[in-house]
This record gives structure tokens, C-alpha cells and sequence, in this order.
């Protein structure tokens, strides 16, 4: 189905002149259609003259009624207008004088599918296309996406969307909306295929489809926690379009959290501020990447502030400020306030609670406050090892040896520290000869 309203490619676009010359072009041969959708499109691309473009094609429709473009044409206006009741009738009435309208029956499923109440009436028009041009891959697809909005259809989706891959088997768009489809299954029991539709994706068109790279990518990293995998498939999107602001903003916010993968993060996020300037954050995934580094202290805080400064609102953000000014001792009053705004903004998030904790922890009078901040990450995530680890540390000073075992041992089953740090502690010292001590946390090395 053909954009009616492409893109103008011709360098001396003068919209005066080009309006004169197809109203001349209109006089001259009033039977020829494409002359007024191009003179339609003209006027619509020009703010305030929508009506004028309305116009036009409405006199096309009217001069030739068993013509679809000009009301394929106006339809799109609509669309683009966001006045889906006004498209919608444009096209029942195209499909009512032409009853085997395929285009006009595609594109009325188009419009009836951006409301979800009227999904049913959506399928119906995309099963008519299908039925008129049973060979139509894009017929197929479009219905598979419809349907692929209902978790029930999901058979009936997969169905739609192999077909269009039969049909059309060179386009890497088909694998990619299939994989996306039965990656949606949770037990990952459909993961290899996912993985080898992607795979397929890319190497139908290694030079040009980004959007393969990118989705195995996220699969690599959501289904495989293969990190590094993930960096390569975004680094190839990146190289096959330098300009790609997404891939570029998720390879750094994979490479920040890596301190021996700082120097080609901060590299990735400033090309990518050049695409997306003043992006809230790309900044914080910059202050990431600076922070690795104890002399870029500096740096990174004027990244997270010029991050707040965009998104004054970001948790995340305000979080990782508080980290990077708690490793200061005399800016942990700022860093308190970092910490507890990150919370006002997003009382929900236990990270915030638990940098809290580590940093009130420093303070031998607010072992408290940093006890009660502990049991609040612990209240939002049952499962922190580190939140139990602070818990184990706090309760040991107390002289609470059973309570610190049982927060040590939850620790050490979850993603706490190893356990090697537990026995280079001195507040565990009074719990190193209990054999429950070495199998919590395993054998001293020596």
C-alpha cells in the first residue's frame, strides 16, 4: 500500500511556484488524478492550508468516483489530522461504490485498528483484503500485528504472520514481527526460534535493517543476560547507521555499568548527545561512565545535574548522585538529600533506600536511621542481598548474633557480597567461630 503523501525529495521546492504549476497541469487535463493528490499533498505539507488540500480531493472524488487514489489520498490527511470518524468515512464510502477494493479495505483496517474497542471490525476489513489479494504478505502481517494485541489470538496472530513470511519470505520485517510475537511467550520455551528468526532478520539485509540488530540485541540481554553479546549487536547497528540515537543510548547504557567499558561509553553517549542534545538520559548513562573514574568525580556530578536539569523528576537519577557524592565524607549532607529526594520522587524503588543505609551506616549516632533504612529496601524487595547485609553488619555491632545470621544467610543465597567480605570484617568477628559462620558464607581463605 503506497504512501500517498511521500516525503519531498527535490531540492528547489518553491510551494508557490509548484501550487501554480499543478493548478496549470489540473487546466490543461482535469482527467488526470495524480495531478490533484500531488497538488492536495502540496497544500497539506503548508500549515494552515488543510482545508484547501481537502478541497482538492474532494473534487477528485466527485470527478471520478471508481477512481480510489484521491480518496485513499484524503483518507491519509485525515489520519495524519488525527480525524480517524472523517478517514473512516471517506473509506466506507470508497469501499461501498467499489466493493473489491483491496486498498481501500486496508487501509479502513488501518484506521479502525488505533481503537482497540473496534479490533473485531479492524480484523473483519484485513480478512477482506486478504480475501481479494490472498498473496498480499502486508495483508497477512497487518492482521498478525492486529491480532498479536490480544494475548487470546496469539495462535490465530502467529498464523497471520508466518503466512505473510511464506509470502514474502526476502523482507526481514516478517521475522522480526514473528519473533517479537513468540518472544512475548514467559517460559521462554520458544527462545531458540526467536533467536534464529533474528538472526535470519539480519542476514537478509546486514546492510541496512538496524531494527533486527536492535531487537536481538534486547533478546540477548532480557532472555540470555548475555551483556556482552548485546553490546555487539547494538555496536552493528550503530555502524550500519551512526546516526541511530536508540542503539546508541542502549550500547552505552550497557557499557556504562562496566568500569573497564567506560572509556567507549562515555565515547557512545557523547555522539549520541549530538543526535538527541539535552537528553535527561543519556546525561545520567554519561555521569555512569565518569563515575568509574575518582578523578572525573566532577564530571560526572555536572552530567547528573545537567540530567536533573532536563528531568528534575528522575529517581534514578537523584540516586545516582547521592552514590557519587557519598564517596566524599564531607559532602554526605548532600548526598542524604540527593537520596531522599530520589525517594520522594519514587517511594517504591528499594535502591534508593539501600544507598541510604549505607550511607547513614557511616554515622555511629544514626545506626538506627540506617537500620530503618534497610528494612524499607527489604520492605520492596524481600530478596536485596545487600539490604540483608547491611542488616547482618548492623545486628553483629549490636551483639544480635542470631538476627545477623539469619540477614547473612539471605544475603549470601541472593546478590549480596562474597563472602569473603564478611570474614575481612571486624564487627563479624564475634561470630567467626560459629560453624554457622562458614557454612552461611563459606571457608575463610587464607
Amino acid at each position: 500500500m503506497d504512501d500517498l503523501f511521500p516525503e519531498l525529495e527535490d531540492d528547489d521546492f518553491d510551494p508557490a511556484r509548484d501550487e501554480a504549476t499543478y493548478r496549470a497541469a489540473i487546466a490543461a487535463d482535469p482527467t488526470n488524478v495524480d495531478t490533484y493528490v500531488k497538488l492536495a499533498w502540496l497544500l497539506s505539507a503548508e500549515a494552515g492550508r488543510e482545508a484547501a488540500a481537502e478541497e482538492i480531493l474532494n473534487t477528485a472524488i466527485a470527478r471520478f468516483p471508481d477512481d480510489n487514489r484521491a480518496a485513499l489520498a484524503l483518507s491519509e490527511l485525515y489520519v495524519e489530522q488525527d480525524q480517524l470518524a472523517q478517514a473512516e468515512a471517506v473509506l466506507r464510502e470508497l469501499v461501498a461504490r467499489r466493493f473489491d477494493d483491496a486498498e481501500g479495505y486496508f487501509a479502513l483496517g488501518g484506521v479502525l485498528s488505533h481503537d482497540p474497542a473496534r479490533a473485531t471490525q479492524a480484523e473483519a476489513a484485513l480478512r477482506m483484503v486478504i480475501e481479494l489479494t490472498p498473496d498480499d504478505p502486508e495483508a497477512h502481517s497487518a492482521l498478525g500485528l492486529l491480532l498479536m494485541q490480544n494475548p487470546e489470538r496469539a495462535a490465530d496472530a502467529e498464523a497471520a504472520l508466518r503466512d505473510a513470511l511464506r509470502l514474502a519470505p526476502e523482507d526481514p520485517q516478517h521475522y522480526t514481527n514473528l519473533a517479537y510475537l513468540l518472544s512475548q511467550s514467559a517460559d521462554g520455551r520458544r527462545d531458540e526460534e526467536v533467536e534464529a528468526l533474528l538472526e535470519d532478520a539480519v542476514n537478509r539485509d546486514p546492510e541496512n535493517y538496524t531494527g533486527a540488530l536492535e531487537m536481538l540485541g534486547e533478546f540477548l540481554l532480557d532472555r540470555r543476560g548475555d551483556v556482552l553479546g548485546a553490546a555487539m549487536m547494538f555496536r552493528e547497528a550503530v555502524g550500519v547507521d551512526p546516526e541511530n540515537a536508540g542503539a546508541l543510548v542502549r550500547l552505552a547504557m550497557l557499557l556504562c555499568m562496566r568500569p573497564d567499558y567506560a572509556f567507549e561509553a562515555e565515547e557512545v553517549c557523547r555522539r549520541a548527545l549530538i543526535f538527541e542534545p539535552g537528553d535527561p538520559t543519556l546525561y545520567n548513562v554519561l555521569g555512569i561512565a565518569l563515575s568509574h573514574d575518582p578523578a572525573r568525580r566532577a564530571e560526572s556530578e555536572a552530567a547528573y545535574r545537567a540530567a536533573l536539569a532536563a528531568d528534575p523528576d528522575s529517581a534514578e537519577v537523584y540516586n545516582n548522585l547521592g552514590l557519587l557524592l557519598a564517596a566524599d565524607p564531607a559532602r554526605a549532607g548532600e548526598a542524604e538529600d540527593a537520596l531522599n529526594r530520589a525517594i520522594v520522587h519514587d517511594p517504591d524503588e528499594p535502591l534508593a533506600f539501600l544507598n541510604l543505609g549505607n550511607l547513614l551506616a557511616e554515622d555511629a549516632s544514626r545506626l538506627d536511621e540506617a537500620e530503618a533504612a534497610f528494612r524499607a529496601a527489604i520492605v520492596r524487595d524481600p530478596e536485596s542481598g545487600w539490604a540483608h547485609y547491611g542488616l547482618a553488619w548492623l545486628r553483629a555491632r549490636a551483639g544480635d548474633g542470631e538476627a545477623a545470621l539469619a540477614h547473612l544467610e539471605i544475603a549470601m543465597t541472593h546478590d549480596g557480597p562474597a563472602g569473603a567480605a564478611a570474614w575481612e570484617d571486624e564487627d563479624f568477628a564475634a561470630l567467626w567461630d560459629d560453624p554457622r559462620f562458614a557454612a552461611i558464607v563459606g571457608p575463610r581463605l587464607e
